[in-house]
Parts: C-alpha cells; structure tokens; sequence
C-alpha cells in the first residue's frame, strides 16, 4: 500500500516528463504552476491525451494540450500543418507523449518502481471532461516561461495525476480514464453537431493567426511565369485547386475538396464569357451566375442543321 507521500512522489514522475520533454524538444522553458485551481479544467480547443501505468503503481495520468502550443509543436517537429480546430495536431501530440511516456517510465525506474507505461487514445476537444470533483493525487498547470511568451506564444499544458493501490485492477483504471475521454469527445460532437448544417451552408473561417500562418518555403523572384496548367496540392498531395488555360483559348478555375470533387468553379469562354458555380457535396449545383439557359428553339434547330450539313460533307469526303 503506498503512502500519501509516495503517491505525491510517483505523481511527479508524470508531471515532471512534460517540462523536461519540452526543453529537450524545443528549448523552451515550461513554469510548472501547482494547486492553482483556475487552472483545475482547461477549456477550449485542445488535445488530450491517456498515460496508463500497471506494474507496483497503477493509474493513470489525463494531458491536454493548447491547440496553439500543439501548432507550434508540430511546426517545429516538422509534422502535418494545423487547420482550424487543430485536428492535425494529433501527430505532433502523439510523438510528444511517446517521449513523455519513455520519460516518465525512468523517473518510475529512479523511484524503484516497476512499472508499464502505455500511451493510450489521443482526441481533440472543446473542453477537459473533468468534472471538478475528481480527487487527484497530482496535478499541475505548465506554460511558457514569461520572458519568452512574445518570441513563441503561450505554450499551455495541463497534467492530472490519478494513482490507486497496486491492487486495483488495471480494468477499473482503463474504466475511469475512458470517461474522461468520452466526456471530452462528447464536448466536440455537441458543439460541431449542433451547427454542422450551418457549417456547411457557411462561407470557409478566416485564417486563426498563430495557427493557419502559411508556411513560407523560399523567396521566388521571377519577371514572368508561363505555364498553361498550375495545380495547387494540399499537405498529402490531393490535387485542391486547378488554374488551366484550354486549346480554344477559354480558362477556368477549380476548387476541390479533400476528396477530390469539384465544389467550386470559375470560367470565361474565348468569347469572353465570364461564369462562377458552387457545386455541394452530392455534385449539384447549388448556386451558377449568368443562371445557365437553354438556347431558343430556333437556335437549336440551326445548330441541328449545321450539324447535319458537316456530318453529310464528312461522308462525302470519304466517299
């Protein structure tokens, strides 16, 4: 049975990683910040993360994880962009918490602890799932040191620290630690399910400064660019937007979404013709101007005859 001080101890070994991990990761400083209760639930975008630990210890430690701290953090280790609402921030999260979990489990080994760590489910939320009545053994709020802040941003993390007797079973801890997730899930699925109609009917966010700042690569200086095609191509390589010029000398425009279909389009004829569409998901057409028109009926039988007459000198020509 462990003591009260043990427990304050072991809980430690799964605070302290967090600070190290991130001076090691990304030379930067993290203030470790204990028993502020402002802190106790953090809300807002973030990514959360599971360390379960079974051996002479169980339990089980909640991370969660600013979507602006995880932005930077996957910049700098070179993972996905993050988009709005920072779901491909989940790479970078993953790759910290493995160093975290490969951290925590010496600081157990220099605690004479035999212990198993084992990074369990990473998912994005609007809020932490914690109820404000959990009884924790340790916790604790990290962010950047202050003299830095106007370099990086704030990067903010947060660490629960929930251990038990040795004879718990691990299937209570994974029990526990679930309704954490599900209740932080839930968070998400509310707010995103409540307004995805209107989501989908609402013009695209602006860019999230911070966050959405495009990559720049190198600067290019050119007089003059000639291409007859130009594709721009999203971070897995998807084609997302075409600008093509055709043999008849007509060009257009095309946006596509991450599976491939058009959604947008814009087009000017070699008459000079201009026309803007906006397609929806199922391919129809959900807005067109000029409004498409059919041509009048004399003008459908003229073009019938003009067909007729090249059709009957084509066979004339093989003949």
């Amino acid at each position: 049975m462990t003591t009260d001080s043990q427990r304050r101890k072991y809980s430690d070994a799964f605070i302290a990683p967090v600070v190290l991990t991130w001076e090691s990761q990304f030379r930067r400083e993290l203030i470790r910040e204990d028993d502020s209760e402002e802190h106790l639930a953090p809300a807002g975008g973030l990514i959360g993360a599971i360390l379960t630990m079974s051996g002479t210890v169980q339990g089980f430690a909640v991370y969660y994880f600013d979507t602006g701290a995880a932005a930077r953090a996957a910049k700098e280790l070179g993972s996905h962009p993050i988009t709005h609402g920072g779901d491909l921030a989940i790479g970078a999260v993953d790759y910290i918490m493995r160093v975290v979990a490969s951290n925590a489990t010496v600081f157990m080994q220099n605690n004479l602890e035999a212990v198993e760590v084992r990074l369990g489910k990473i998912f994005a939320c609007e809020a932490s799932g914690l109820s404000g009545d959990e009884e924790w053994t340790g916790y604790s709020y990290l962010h950047t040191k202050s003299d830095e802040r106007k370099i990086y941003g704030v990067d903010e993390a947060w660490v629960f620290v929930d251990l038990v007797a040795n004879e718990t079973s691990s299937s209570d801890v994974a029990r526990k630690a679930n309704a954490i997730i599900k209740a932080a899930e839930k968070s998400l699925k509310t707010d995103r399910g409540a307004s995805a109609s209107a989501e989908q009917n609402a013009a695209p966010p602006l860019p999230v400064a911070g966050v959405d700042e495009p990559v720049v690569f190198a600067e290019l200086k050119a007089s003059g660019i000639k291409a007859r095609r130009v594709f721009v191509v999203d971070p897995e390589g998807r084609r997302r937007a075409a600008l093509s010029s055709r043999e008849d000398g007509s060009m257009n425009v095309i946006l596509a979404d991450s599976d491939g279909r058009m959604r947008a389009a814009m087009a000017i004829s070699n008459k000079g013709i201009a026309r803007i569409m906006f397609i929806d998901g199922h391919g129809r057409r959900t807005f067109a101007a000029p409004p498409q028109s059919k041509p009048s009926r004399p003008a459908r039988r003229r073009g019938a005859r003009i067909v007729k007459r090249r059709v009957k000198a084509a066979r004339t020509s093989r003949s």
